[in-house]
């Protein structure tokens, strides 16, 4: 598959190799930024891959002084799956719990589970909720 992808173009390949890089149960931050620029302050979370029905939406964007510019909401990766010839990831989020699926291109860094005491300072439930996974 990577052979293939590789040939459609390198930004294909990139997009493809982060989603494969994510494993269920890793915190990720939602990414509404192309290229280092914001094109979604929202990125929807659809009821499946088929992605018929809007389940909720989260943020796309951080704090840049805080070094989250492009770095949104915290989720936990549920399941990664292939459907349509794309890579979409389903997911919860440790604030409200919502859950739902995105593509992969909305998948952006990898969040450590040891910052999640400092980054949801404050609010003991999604301290725990963000490591006990």
């Amino acid at each position: 598959m990577l052979r293939v992808t590789f040939a459609a173009g390198l930004g294909v390949l990139l997009s493809i190799q982060v989603a494969l890089a994510q494993q269920v149960g890793d915190r990720v931050h939602i990414t509404g930024c192309e290229n280092g620029e914001l094109v979604l302050p929202v990125v929807n979370l659809w009821d499946s891959p088929s992605m018929t029905r809007i389940l909720g939406q989260v943020s796309g964007d951080g704090r840049a002084d805080q070094g989250l510019k492009c770095q949104g909401a915290v989720v936990i990766v549920r399941e990664v799956r292939q459907a349509r010839g794309r890579t979409f990831v389903r997911v919860e989020t440790v604030v409200e719990s919502q859950i739902g699926w995105v593509t992969s291109l909305f998948i952006g860094r990898k969040f450590d589970v040891a910052n999640c005491a400092t980054h949801f300072a404050g609010y003991p439930e999604y301290i725990e909720k963000c490591k006990q996974g």
